[in-house]
């Protein structure tokens, strides 16, 4: 019943639409006290566990993206055996709406929002989300910015999850309202980014002429048409269209995914030199200058990292004064494509002796993107067997201990545990909010948790008693925490609202108060008050540098916790996620989620010296060294799996089985196991690094997010986001006293 149906915490107002999914309503949640739009799925939806499983980690994926353009989704699961959704209720109609009422739109007007769309699109893709379904009906204009169309991409968490194989086009409800904007490689169960951008291009054909892309009736005819006929020419359909749309739409609407644009913002970039070109009389066709666009773009979607970039880091902008030896463009060139710097453990020119040195593989990712969480297993291998003193007296101490004093004498080393093939719980124990990321102390005696949510804090966590000491308010939404090898800061990934700047938090541990932030130089998007910040790492030598990987930028950024500066930014391939350095801080890894490859940094010269290929598909997420610095492992959230890399040859030796969604790794400290967080498979995987085998998955919470290692290797601590708490294992075994 519509107009107050209850449907858990939700009243049902009004019907919006219904499909062959199911059904949207006008709601009234009663909990928050806010309007919203709850789509509800077909009942029997909730029957088909893979169904499930796909709309459920889709959604997930969806409900963390942060892009202005993008429908914002407050919550998602199942109630009384229904999937839903619950999405921002956006005041206005949707594009297929404006098109029958009003017809073709102005040139200016269909550039503006297709730029908007392109937007969400990139972010999107970025995260390895796939939307599969663009179309008129899926793209809201908002009336509450009056005279301006403000744009929203919806259904995000529906789409990739309803459509994962081609004998879903079977199914009408599935292809009915999208067969005329479906892509050629979508008629055969493929779908990747440039499936967006093929779509993207039918709905500009249809705003700048009026008319479908293809006026053929039927599912045979349709596909044929996509497949085999060539791209419409808007001009010839409406002779008011200026020409230089037309090689717009042909790129875009490439039979070829590989011809089309490497980006939704590449297409919208060509589409507005077309419009300003035939604003200033140029065009071929249309002389008449064109009223100015009356579209507001919050934010100019930045561009991604091309195949050709993501080969070649020279080609991107550096940035900033770099307190490192300078290396001019021509050399920085030379070091990536045939690298000819400093011998690394892989021989002449860094790690690998320059293999993989090629393009990056296209992003054609049809697997979902998650919440990415931050880890501080760099910071680990920090803590363990380095200095956080001068570097006069780390080079007579040859080592130092966790606390950054010089060495003591041997009998005096604190023990290390020696880790186990399997774990046993402690303790479960709640916390105040949801951690996202956690920290151990060099001390082990501290948990460092960030918490999201309402109330954003740094929660101060003891191992021992598990007992929640302090909650200390973070300025802005926080993400990753990593705590000093001296142990007297912590640094909190964070978005300063008022700067519109992602910054690095630092507060003092002693004292519990933040005392000053670093700024990263990284603008955060407009409106969004998501941290693109995630899993940096803390170089072992002085200045102890931060590596800072910036996933909507596809750089990672140096900076300096002394000056509370940047020093150097990096560009890598998109979307980095994670750094872990080697033990001694000369080159770091960094995992690039999208491309599905693992890129290799030399910190002496911040440049890009390697890469090494993990596949598409797959998202490498988290990466750890081991601390005698030979193997290196990281985790892949949609490969469900774990890659074990020989870090003497930077090759791929062999690659493990996971539960679902494994989210951070860890090393052990004597480097016999390592550690991994599954986030859908409520666990955590003790693995063998002799056998590469999982001896043991020990059950965790919901969405454990996280796993830091006490520095003596005897406790692990799990932060479970969704569960709100933190459990602590036992893992290894100190030698007696």
């Amino acid at each position: 019943m519509v107009g107050g149906e209850e449907f858990g915490p939700y009243r049902l107002q009004r019907l919006l639409g219904r499909g062959g999914m199911g059904e949207v309503f006008a709601a009234y949640d009663v909990g928050q006290d806010r309007e919203v739009a709850v789509k509800r799925l077909l009942a029997h939806m909730a029957d088909d566990p893979d169904f499930q499983k796909r709309f459920k980690r889709e959604s997930r994926a969806a409900a963390r993206l942060r892009n202005p353009h993008v429908v914002p989704i407050h919550t998602y699961g199942e109630i009384d055996g229904r999937l839903f959704l619950d999405m921002r209720l956006v005041n206005g109609c949707d594009l297929e709406r404006l098109l029958v009422e009003e017809g073709r739109l102005r040139a200016s007007r269909a550039v503006a929002i297709v730029s908007q769309v392109a937007s969400a699109l990139d972010a999107a893709h970025r995260d390895g989300l796939v939307h599969r379904d663009v179309k008129p009906s899926n793209i809201l204009l908002d009336r509450d910015f009056s005279d301006e169309d403000f744009v929203y991409l919806a259904d995000f968490g529906i789409t990739r999850a309803s459509s994962g194989s081609s004998a879903a086009l079977t199914a009408s409800h599935v292809v009915v309202g999208s067969l005329q904007y479906m892509a050629p490689e979508q008629f055969d169960g493929v779908a990747g980014p440039e499936a967006d951008i093929y779509s993207l291009g039918c709905v500009f054909y249809q705003c700048l002429t009026g008319a479908l892309p293809f006026e053929v009736d039927g599912f045979p005819s349709l596909m044929k048409a996509h497949t085999e006929a060539a791209p419409p020419v808007p001009s010839l359909r409406c002779r008011e269209v200026p020409s230089g749309f037309d090689d717009v739409i042909a790129r875009a609407m490439a039979k070829d995914p590989a011809d089309r644009y490497t980006s939704a913002a590449e297409f919208a970039k060509d589409a507005r030199v077309v419009l300003d070109r035939s604003s200033a009389g140029h065009s071929a066709r249309d002389g008449a200058a064109v009223p100015p666009a009356s579209t507001r773009i919050l934010t100019d979607p930045p561009t991604p990292v091309s195949d050709a970039e993501a080969g070649d880091p020279a080609s991107a902008a550096t940035v900033v004064t770099d307190r490192r030896p300078p290396t001019d463009d021509a050399d920085r060139t030379a070091v990536v494509a045939t690298p000819s710097g400093p011998t690394g453990p892989g021989g002449p020119g860094g790690p690998g002796g320059g293999r993989n040195q090629g393009k990056s593989r296209r992003g054609m990712v049809a697997a979902l993107a998650v919440v990415l969480v931050a880890a501080v297993v760099a910071a680990l291998v920090v803590i363990v067997g380095n200095s956080d003193t001068d570097t006069d007296t780390a080079a007579a101490s040859s080592e130092a201990t966790a606390t950054g004093a010089p060495r003591p004498p041997a009998e005096e080393e604190k023990p290390i545990a020696v880790s186990r093939p399997d774990a046993s719980l402690v303790g479960t124990f709640p916390t105040n909010g949801e951690p996202e990321t956690v920290a151990v102390s060099p001390d082990g005696k501290s948990a460092y948790l960030t918490i999201t949510g309402d109330r954003p804090a740094l929660e101060v966590l003891d191992i021992a008693s598990g007992q929640v000491l302090q909650d200390v308010p973070v300025p802005g939404p926080p993400y990753f925490v990593g705590v000093s090898p001296s142990g007297e800061h912590a640094y909190v990934t964070y978005y300063d609202k008022t700067q519109q700047q992602l910054v690095i938090g630092t507060m003092d541990t002693r004292l519990n108060e933040f005392d000053g932030a670093i700024p990263t130089g990284q603008r955060a998007d407009q409106g969004s008050a998501l941290t693109w910040l995630f899993g940096f790492a803390i170089a072992p030598k002085e200045p102890h540098l931060l590596y800072v990987p910036n996933m909507n930028a596809s750089t990672v950024s140096v900076l300096d916790p002394e000056s509370r500066a940047p020093v150097a930014e990096i560009p890598t391939p998109a979307s980095p996620h994670w750094v872990a350095l080697t033990p001694d801080g000369r080159y770091g890894y960094v995992t690039n989620h999208v491309p599905g490859q693992i890129t290799i940094i030399d910190t002496t010269t911040n440049a890009v010296v390697g890469s090494v290929p993990i596949g598409p598909g797959v998202a490498p997420h988290s990466i750890a060294v081991s601390p005698d610095g030979k193997l290196v492992e990281e985790v892949n959230y949609d490969g469900d799996s774990v890659t074990f890399i020989d870090a003497a040859s930077n090759t791929v030796i062999g690659t493990t089985p996971l539960p679902e969604g494994p989210q951070s790794i860890a090393f052990a400290p004597d480097g016999a196991h390592s550690y991994v967080v599954n986030e859908d498979g409520k666990s955590m995987s003790i693995i063998d690094n002799r056998t590469r085998q999982v001896t043991q998955n020990v059950p965790a919470g919901d969405d454990a997010s996280m796993v830091a290692l006490t520095p003596d290797g005897s406790r692990a601590v799990v932060a479970n986001k969704e569960s709100k708490n933190v459990m602590i294992y036992d893992v290894g075994t100190l030698p007696p006293h």
